[in-house]
Order: structure tokens, then sequence, then C-alpha cells
């Protein structure tokens, strides 16, 4: 259209109007994202999953918290609690990240 391309480092879910298939696109999510994609995908193209008390029940069991937001005071302690949860899980109790150190080297630049 000569007005120029555009980059994106975004991931989107797109599906048809029917709902029936869904794809990914964009960058690469990582884990940190990747549940709430797929429970987008849930949300929207399946929510009769979400509609029994046994289907809630399970996406509480697998994604705690889903249905709540947790930027809301009322919700604190659900986050405290959920959030000391994963921490021993993950083994990640009593550990403190080492800062990362700025690379000696010079990064090479590509507009020459």
């Amino acid at each position: 259209n000569g007005r120029g391309s555009h980059i994106h480092f975004d991931t989107e879910i797109i599906y048809n109007r029917k709902r029936t298939i869904a794809a990914l696109l964009g960058a690469s999510p990582g884990a940190s994202i990747s549940a709430d994609l797929m429970f987008g995908v849930i949300r929207r193209c399946l929510p009769h999953l979400l509609d029994t008390g046994e289907g809630r029940a399970r996406m509480e069991e697998i994604l705690p918290g889903h249905d709540r937001d947790l930027a809301k005071p009322e919700n604190a302690e659900f986050f405290r609690v959920s959030a000391g949860n994963r921490t021993r899980t993950l083994g990640l109790a009593g550990k403190v990240a080492k800062p990362v150190q700025p690379s000696e080297k010079p990064i090479p630049s590509f507009t020459q």
C-alpha cells in the first residue's frame, strides 16, 4: 500500500465468527503469559466449559483466582497466599536473585 510496514511485538488470539477455531499470532509467548492466553481461548471459544460447577472448579484448580481482579484490595489476602504457594511450589523460597552486571563489551551497531 506504499505506507511501509509495522512491526508489532505483541501476541494476539484470533478466531472465526463461529469460534470453532482459534490461532495464536505474534511474538512467542513466554510462560508468564501463556496461561492467560489459553484461558482467553477457553472464555471466547469454549465458554460452555465454564458454565458448570465442575468446569468452574476445574478451572480454579488449574488457574487459581482466574475470576478475581487481584488489583482490588479485597483480594490482597488471596494474592498473598497464592503468591506464597507458587514460591514454595517452584522452590524459590529464600532465594535472592543476583543483580545483572552490565556488559563489559560494547554492543555492536548495525547502523553503520
